[in-house]
């Protein structure tokens, strides 16, 4: 980690770490683990894998005295990965970690191997809109922009003019009609060898236009004025890795400054398992989040059932949307939750999701001979519209609703934004907290309402976070947190034996951390090489449609 990112960080904290135990930090404070942690994922994946499977993870390095930024621990990561026998197919900067395929006895001698940290899955990630709604006699209504009182906005001058839309996600078709000169940069991960200038599978293109296509389109996007950014982590089967993904936000957050970016969507999801506290996507969404981005994430197409919302959807900072079925109508008296719509809680006890939004038969814009609509010919409505469902969907209606808000309210900082969405939504009559949040989104009455003063979410970081927080100048630890430190052994400290769970975290007031201050530019993230991963390919008539 570059020093100045180190030296901000820390000095974000000086004025809120009230009660931060000695402790917490000497490895003599806590017993030391036999092996580092891995992901629950990880331990079920080598208890069912036969013993010649490659098994996709991505390996943290441990944290030192003499190791004490993310390039280092990637570098020194790779390096054991690749002693042990295994293939490396990446990295990651934003982490500290080597993206590797391994065999379950390479796994099991990482774990034991003290230059490592935590090693995670490295999980399929597909995007969330694959439910079919079945075929319709006539066109679908278009009416999501007037439920959520996107017309109002427009009305009154608020069009999401001047602010960026990264869509994380397979890519934006050059659709003159629907974005004409507003995608400001494109970037691909999926393929870097070819250019970037297109969407083979549809479903970013169709995310991209309920964000921001013209006034003038059939189907306006929530911001019609706002511009976007594509950057491509879905093949063109909707399917990716975690790393993959990673990487996207990477790129984002080191650009977002340069381009203007103020909301990230992710209309895709991996299966939760575990705590958000050690999930690598939710970490990763997590330092978006934190360096000033309002991270909007699916809930997930998993439902009813409780406790099936999806990562990074589960990390309880980013805004977390759930689907809502407007009935065809404009008004929201007959809007329900559909039951593919993902529940919390999470594991970790967190209500989730957020708000919920229009989700189901969302007509936008179509990518023809796109893959998904190669799979869903029915949903086909005209030669530049297409239909779909899912909580993708309603990712980008609340993204679009995010960028109208910071159009009204530029000086608001992430964790305003998503109070005040949180706090001006529309409840729905017979459906539960746990199916559909605080209600569904009205952006007309979020604009009509002043930001709140007391938006600050104070909840206990990601590890990797945490991990990054410890990448610190021993002198400036001192002079933040303001402990006697004079009697700790600095140089006997082992980082990646640190117990965090016994600090205190409810004493820390992280609403008062000034993120705007922490210089993400100056993380090195030109280290990184994915060039040569091997990804799975999972077509769209293999998921599980509704």
């Amino acid at each position: 980690m570059h020093p100045k990112l180190a030296r901000s960080l820390i000095s974000g904290l000086a004025a809120v770490v009230t009660a931060l135990p000695l402790t917490a930090f000497p490895a003599s404070a806590a017993p030391a683990p036999a092996s580092p942690q891995l992901d629950d994922a990880v331990i079920q994946r080598l208890q069912a894998a036969p013993d010649s499977s490659l098994i996709p993870v991505i390996v943290e390095g441990a944290l030192s005295s003499s190791n004490s930024d993310n390039l280092a621990r990637a570098q020194q990561a790779e390096s054991h990965v690749r002693s042990n026998g295994g293939h490396v197919v990446g990295s990651s900067s934003l982490l500290g970690a080597s993206v590797a395929e391994l065999t379950p006895a390479q796994i099991r001698n990482l774990a034991n191997d003290p230059a490592i940290g935590h090693i995670h899955i490295d999980a399929d990630v597909k995007a969330t809109a694959a439910n079919t709604d079945g075929a319709q006699t006539g066109s679908t209504p278009i009416v999501f922009q007037q439920t959520t009182g996107a017309t109002q906005a427009w009305q009154s001058g608020d069009t999401g003019k001047g602010v960026t839309v990264a869509v994380l996600d397979s890519g934006i078709a050059n659709t003159a009609d629907a974005f004409g000169t507003r995608i400001k940069a494109r970037v691909d991960f999926v393929d870097p060898a070819m250019p970037a200038q297109g969407d083979p599978a549809g479903h970013g293109t169709h995310v991209a236009g309920i964000v921001a296509a013209s006034r003038s389109f059939p189907s306006p996007g929530m911001a019609p004025d706002a511009s976007l950014v594509s950057v491509r982590v879905l093949d063109p089967s909707g399917s990716s890795r975690v790393s993959t993904v990673i990487r996207g936000l990477e790129w984002i957050i080191a650009h977002k400054d340069a381009l203007g970016i103020r909301v990230v969507t992710m209309a895709l999801g991996a299966p939760a398992s575990g705590s958000y506290r050690e999930d690598p996507l939710a970490a990763a969404a997590e330092m978006a989040w934190r360096s000033g981005l309002v991270v909007v994430t699916a809930a997930g197409n998993d439902g009813p059932a409780a406790g099936t919302i999806s990562t990074p959807g589960f990390d309880p900072l980013v805004l977390t949307v759930g689907a809502s079925d407007e009935s065809g109508t404009p008004r929201t008296t007959d809007d329900v939750v559909p039951s593919w719509s993902s529940e919390g809680p999470t594991s970790d006890g967190v209500a989730k999701p957020d708000l919920v939004a229009p989700g189901r038969m969302i007509v936008s814009v179509r990518v023809p001979g796109g893959t998904v609509e190669q799979a869903l010919p029915t949903h086909i409505e005209g030669p530049e519209l297409f239909r779909l469902s899912g909580t993708s969907e309603a990712t980008a209606v609340t993204a679009g609703a995010a960028a109208l808000v910071i159009g009204h309210y530029p000086q608001a900082n992430a964790d305003q934004v998503k109070a005040l969405l949180v706090r001006t939504t529309t409840r729905l009559a017979g459906a539960s907290p746990s199916a559909q949040g605080s209600g569904e989104v009205n952006v007309a009455q979020a604009l009509r309402t002043a930001l709140p003063g007391d938006a600050g979410q104070n909840v206990r970081p990601s590890g990797a976070f945490l991990r990054l927080l410890a990448q610190l100048d021993f002198e400036d630890v001192v002079n933040a947190l303001h402990v006697n430190w004079d009697h700790v052994n600095w140089d006997h400290v082992n980082w990646d034996h640190v117990n965090w769970d016994h600090v205190n975290w409810d004493h820390v007031n992280w609403d008062h951390v000034n993120w705007d201050h922490v210089n993400w530019d100056h993380v090195n993230w030109d280290h990184v090489n994915w060039d040569h991963v091997n990804w799975d390919h999972v077509n769209w008539d293999a998921t599980n449609l509704d």
